[in-house]
Formats: structure tokens, sequence, C-alpha cells
């Protein structure tokens, strides 16, 4: 499934149906090599709502949305906001400048409450990982430029239902 978002400057990405928009997200699970995590996004009017299952199964474990491939998108951005609620999984926000799965991401990890919150941190401390193992380094400032795709993504903890409402994305 599709949502929209809107980008209303360089800096601010607003989810949901009364937004419009044009910037497509979308889900990729681990079904895309033989696992058995499933996930769903909805159009809220105030957002989107990511729900679905997370299963270690056939090699699984994992279950994402992410944006179209959009080259420099927070090119000389320093901090993201976001506000979220969800269930109390862990989730990470990802930052990619690769199309390759098996490439360098930089990620943050994070895990919501049922209640909406806004969470806020440096760039800088977005942890990079290669197939889900930490390298040990954090995000370069320079290659902020280079982050093409946003996105989120479930891979650890229990195995069960998760949901994660987003409703903006503000970077500064």
């Amino acid at each position: 499934m599709v949502t929209k978002a809107l980008w209303l400057s360089a800096w601010l990405l607003l989810f949901g149906s009364k937004f419009g928009g044009d910037q497509s997200w979308s889900v990729v699970d681990d079904r895309v090599m033989g696992g058995m995590s499933q996930s769903q996004m909805d159009v809220m009017a105030d957002g989107i709502r990511w729900s679905g299952t997370l299963s270690y199964e056939q090699n699984g474990g994992f279950a994402s949305m992410r944006s179209t491939w959009n080259p420099g998108c927070i090119a000389g951005m320093k901090a993201v906001r976001m506000r979220v609620r969800g269930s109390s999984d862990e989730f990470a926000f990802r930052m990619s400048s690769s199309q390759r799965y098996y490439d360098p991401v930089a990620e943050w990890k994070f895990k919501p409450t049922g209640e909406w919150a806004w969470l806020c941190f440096d760039l800088e401390a977005s942890e990079i990982t290669v197939l889900g193992r930490s390298t040990g380094s954090k995000l370069d400032p320079r290659d902020v430029a280079k982050i093409a795709r946003l996105g989120f993504m479930r891979k650890s903890g229990d195995a069960g239902p998760f949901w994660l409402e987003v409703s903006a994305l503000e970077f500064e």
C-alpha cells in the first residue's frame, strides 16, 4: 500500500490525508527474502498508522516502511523531530544513501509510548549499521547531503504484533 505525505519545505514532512501531498511511502518486509513478517500502512487524517506482525520464522525478522528515493532530501539538516506514538516496541528511524540493502545505513532507535510525543535527535547521533549490525561509528555530517531515503524499521525484540503512528518529521 502506498500513502502520501507532503513536503512543505526542506524541513517539514507532514503525513495524512488532510495534507494531500505527493511524497509516496511504502512497506517492505522480510517476505521479500522468504520471511513471514507482514505489515501495512493506513492513511489517517493527521498521519499514517503502520502496523503488522514481526516474525522470526523462515529467517525473517524485519518489517519496514520507507520513502521513495529522493537524493539530497535532508541536505544541510542537523537534527530531526518526529511526532509519533506506538506500541512500546523498539523501532529504528533509518536514513539511507544507497539503494542496496547491504550497504551501511544511519539509524536511531527509539521506543514510543501509546501517547503522542515529539522525539528529537541530532543526525550525527545516528548509528551506522550494516545488515542490522553496528559498525561502531556515527553519521558523518558531510554524509547528510547524500541521504536519499527515510524510513522506519521494526527488527528487534519479541515477535508479534506492533504499531506505530507518525504525523510529522521536522528537520532543522
